[in-house]
């Protein structure tokens, strides 16, 4: 080997031998934010998968459940009447079926469809767009008025409360029978002499609504019932009826009827004068009395049903309808307190002018929040003829997206419907064929009526809707038109604040009463040459007397009078048209305007 060879081998040895090498650290972990994230997201995707698929398996069995349950309230046999409760072991075997009924289930919600959804917001448009729903040409006018003037407009007068049903008479607050004003105030019952002007005398602890029978006044409380005679400016108690609590009550003729209610209890049945509705959860016990005012002989039955009870009477019959889980049970009784039958309908109802008797047929709109958006809200037509057999059913069609019933009124043989989520559609529902009621036509605007009036000018039916615009604090006034080619606007929605208050700001909102069109019976009513005049208190300290005239649709609505009244957000307010002049009662005095001075009378 060459000494040339030998020394670079030599050198490449020594190199492989004795250099040394660099050191690698060792790889140790190190925590990235990026991975736990990551993991952690994979973590709740995967449970957030897992629940989303095991409640749509769950609501899926809910659904299967509640349909079926549903069916048998469809099917029920509506000839089936009440059945009477005679013993302790009959309610005792009641008692322990309920604990054994299906009862309707409800759906859940997973948290995925919380996230991801929302509530359809429908599609707003200009107001006074029709629906496009199919017109019925033939659908009959109804050219009469339906709930009709009162008998004593006459005389140019206007004092009896406004009810659903002309000649049952609904307690109130106040009354009026054309000579005595007789009020409530803070459980004070108030008497005015119209013909001197001035307060007579007052009574304490005289309840919460009261009626008048010839010389008498009935005062209604939550726990008695107070007959008074009242004669010669002297009022003496004649008759004391003690309660629980009082639901509702009507007047009809010599006759006082009244709802008690309260939880169901052994001790408070009366055996043989008890009935059951059949309903799935028997909670409640409704005592109906009948009482007579001259004679103050008393009659009363019961009924076992569910709770959230609504009366309803026509003028022939009292229907309570009592409400839970899926359906509404509504059992029906005569004038004379004896058992009719009940029927069910599936949903709730909104009341009492969701009910409606006419032409032989009971009529009842109802709204299912569990059903499907284009079956939420339905009609069912029974034939009483028939015994209350269930004969005309429409659930298609009567509100938009998720919209729900927010009024009702019935007028011979069309049924008005309001419904409302961002838009309100107002339907017009031909029932002159009980057996295929139909939706003759729907016109939609903004916001929505939870109120429904109608009246008639020169033949013509109109509709007065009352209620509230798309921000739901702004009070407004709607007119509508029934013609050939369905129920449209005239002219344009009446707005409160941007009338009243256009330069006050938001100062209006929390002075306008939201509750002014809420109820009917303090609503005044008085009709004269083919205008409308509507009465209401608006604020703590205003009462509005509004003109609706349908014959000048660049300004149908308008404020005919405004009466100041002291101040005060604790009491109700009504008026009375006596003879030309309005009586309104503020506190414990009444308010004197004359009426007519503008129309030239």
């Amino acid at each position: 080997m060459k000494l040339k060879d030998y020394k670079k081998n030599l050198k490449n040895e020594y190199q492989e031998t004795f250099q040394t090498k660099e050191m690698q650290p060792k790889k140790q972990f190190q925590f990235k934010l990026r991975y736990a994230f990551a993991l952690a997201f994979l973590l709740i995707f995967t449970v957030l998968i897992g629940q989303h698929i095991y409640v749509i398996s769950y609501n899926a069995g809910v659904d299967s459940f509640n349909n079926s349950l549903r069916t048998e309230v469809v099917n029920y046999d509506t000839s089936e009447g009440l059945s009477s409760i005679h013993s302790k072991k009959e309610y005792e075997s009641i008692v322990t079926k309920y604990s054994n009924q299906r009862v309707y289930r409800t759906k859940q919600k997973s948290i995925l469809s919380n996230l991801f959804s929302s509530q359809p917001r429908g599609c707003m448009k200009n107001q006074g767009e029709d629906l496009g729903v199919m017109v019925v040409p033939d659908s009959p006018a109804n050219t009469e008025p339906s709930f009709g003037a009162d008998s004593n407009q006459n005389q140019n007068n206007s004092f009896n409360t406004n009810v659903q049903v002309k000649g049952l008479d609904e307690a109130d607050v106040a009354k009026c029978d054309g000579k005595y004003i007789y009020y409530l105030v803070y459980n004070a019952l108030y008497i005015y002499n119209i013909e001197t002007e001035s307060s007579v005398l007052s009574q304490t602890d005289s309840g919460n609504e009261l009626y008048i029978y010839q010389n008498r006044i009935v005062s209604i409380g939550n726990h008695k019932t107070n007959v008074y005679e009242f004669e010669n400016d002297k009022l003496v108690l004649q008759h004391q009826f003690e309660y629980d609590i009082c639901l509702d009550s009507r007047l009809v003729g010599e006759n006082l009827y009244l709802v008690k209610g309260f939880k169901a209890s052994e001790s408070e049945i009366i055996y043989n004068d008890c009935y059951y509705d059949n309903c799935s959860q028997p909670r409640y016990l409704y005592s109906l009395v009948r009482m007579n005012l001259n004679t103050f002989v008393k009659k009363e039955i019961q009924l076992l049903s569910q709770s959230n009870s609504i009366l309803y009477a026509s003028e022939n019959h009292f229907y309570i309808a009592a409400s839970e889980s899926i359906y509404t049970g509504i059992s029906i009784f005569t004038f004379d307190l004896e058992p009719v039958g009940c029927v069910r309908v599936c949903g709730h109802v909104l009341n009492q002018f969701s009910m409606d008797e006419y032409n032989n047929t009971f009529r009842v709109v109802t709204t299912d929040t569990a059903r499907n958006a284009t079956e939420l809200n339905a009609i069912t037509i029974f034939d009483i003829s028939k015994n209350y057999e269930r004969v005309g059913y429409l659930d298609q069609g009567i509100g938009l997206d998720r919209q729900i019933v927010k009024s009702v009124r019935y007028d011979k043989n069309t049924c008005y419907v309001v419904t409302y989520q961002n838009t309100d559609p107002l339907y017009e529902i031909d029932c002159s064929d009980p057996t295929k009621p139909v939706i003759v036509s729907a016109y939609k605007a903004p916001g929505y009526s939870n109120y429904l009036h109608t009246f008639v000018v020169d033949g013509k039916e109109y509709v007065l809707g009352l209620g509230f615009t798309d921000s739901l604090i702004n009070p407004k006034i709607s007119v509508y038109e029934n013609t050939s080619d369905g129920t449209t606007q005239i002219g344009k929605d009446f707005i409160l604040v941007k009338v009243l208050y256009m330069d006050e700001g938001d100062y209006v909102n929390s002075r306008l009463h939201s509750n002014m069109f809420s109820n009917h019976k303090a609503l005044f009513f008085y009709e004269k040459e083919g205008k409308l005049y509507l009465g209401t208190k608006v604020a703590d300290d205003a009462y509005l007397i509004f003109e609706i005239d349908v014959k000048n649709e660049d300004q149908v609505v308008s404020i005919y009078k405004e009466i100041e009244l002291d101040k005060s957000h604790l009491s109700d307010s009504r008026a009375f048209l006596v003879k030309d002049n309005l009586y309104v009662t503020n506190e414990d005095t009444v308010k004197v305007v004359e009426f007519f001075q503008d129309l030239g009378e």
